[in-house]
C-alpha cells in the first residue's frame, strides 16, 4: 500500500510527537488526519488535520503514564487511504 508506520520522535509526560513519511505509491495526498486516543478509552478520540506538506504533529495535554494510540490517515481525492497506527506510553516525569 505504499507507506510505512509512523514513529514517535519525541515523548514527555504530557506530549508526544508523531512523524511519518508520505506514501510512495504515487498517490496525491490532499491532507493527513492525525487521530489519537487513550488505549483503554478508544471511544474518545481527538483528531486534527495536517497539510499534505507536513509530516509530523505534536500532541499535547496528554495524561502521564498512559498509553496512547496515534493513527495517521492520508486523504486523497477519493477519500481516506490506508491508516497507520503507532502506540506509545507517556512518561512519568
Amino acid at each position: 500500500d505504499g507507506w510505512s508506520d509512523p514513529i514517535i520522535t519525541s515523548l514527555t509526560e504530557t506530549s508526544l510527537t508523531v512523524a511519518w513519511n508520505p506514501p510512495s505509491n504515487n498517490i496525491t495526498v490532499l491532507f493527513y488526519v492525525v487521530a489519537w486516543s487513550h488505549s483503554s478509552n478508544a471511544g474518545q478520540t481527538s483528531a486534527c488535520k495536517s497539510s499534505n506538506e507536513t509530516f509530523n504533529h505534536t500532541i499535547s495535554d496528554l495524561q502521564q503514564c498512559k498509553k496512547y494510540d496515534v493513527r495517521v490517515t492520508p486523504y486523497t481525492s477519493e477519500g481516506p487511504d490506508q491508516s497507520r497506527v503507532v502506540s506509545e506510553t507517556t512518561s512519568l516525569i
